[in-house]
């Protein structure tokens, strides 16, 4: 190769690494322009909370809704309803507020696009979860109760059988079996602790004596009753309650 066509081949060389180096920095330009272009930010992966709260039995109004560590409230209208768009995902505390007093209530494990449907029963600082139901978390059915058998027998007495309850629905995972308790309407009666109770399948059992399950209604016990009982345990560290009913069928006395 002669030092001429060395001398071309340089400056040729010389010429592409300059044209490079140009579109470089024009894309380099171009690609710093679109990324401070204004456009709109959406809110990915927050979780919607919607619910209902009263109070003495009846649909609280005007109650604050918050989230904690959010610029984040509601209030909730005539019929107590309130809904919260945008709650962040991971362990978050939801506040309940009236005049008189701050209620919290924690909410583990919000998840990205979960909606979250809440029932809460205000009583001054302290906020019971009536139910709760978690869209995203296998099942979309509200968590619900049954009582196995509903219609109960005055004769089961010093029986040795068993009541089951079974816990259905969404987040019934997260129940703790230890903490599952049966309260009747006979207030002089402490809840009953389950004897046994464990997570199967698709729902939690929960089994308790005849006799013992019998001893919390208040007496008398007639036939053709209607007697309300009531389901307690902890979701997620939530103490909550569902409620169910039993029928008395006999004998009469």
């Amino acid at each position: 190769m002669t030092s001429s066509s060395r001398g071309l081949r340089s400056g040729t060389m010389g010429l592409a690494a300059l044209g490079a180096v140009a579109l470089l920095a024009a894309c380099s330009g171009d690609s710093a322009r679109r990324t401070t272009d204004p456009g709109p930010t959406p809110t990915l992966g927050s979780a919607t909370i919607v619910g209902e709260v009263s109070a003495a039995g009846s649909p609280a109004a005007g109650v604050e809704v918050a989230v904690d560590g959010q610029a984040l409230s509601a209030s909730t209208d005539a019929a107590g309803r309130f809904e919260l768009d945008g709650v962040a995902t991971g362990d978050r505390v939801v506040t309940f507020s009236t005049a008189a007093a701050r209620a919290p209530v924690p909410v583990r494990d919000v998840r990205a696009n979960e909606r979250i449907e809440i029932e809460v029963a205000l009583a001054g600082s302290q906020a019971t979860v009536r139910s709760m139901r978690r869209g995203g978390r296998g099942s979309t059915d509200p968590l619900g109760v049954e009582i196995h058998p509903d219609s109960w027998n005055t004769n089961w007495a010093g029986s040795a059988g068993t009541v089951t309850v079974f816990l259905r629905g969404a987040g019934f995972d997260l129940i703790d079996p230890a903490s599952v308790t049966l309260t009747g309407d006979d207030a002089a009666q402490p809840p009953l602790l389950a004897t046994r109770a464990r997570i199967e399948g698709e729902h939690l059992k929960a089994q308790f004596g005849k006799s013992d399950a019998l001893a919390l209604l208040l007496a008398p016990v007639l036939r053709g009753e209607t007697r309300t009982l009531e389901i307690d345990f902890t979701l997620d560290g939530v103490p909550t309650s569902l409620v169910a009913t039993v029928r008395i069928v006999g004998p009469a006395h």
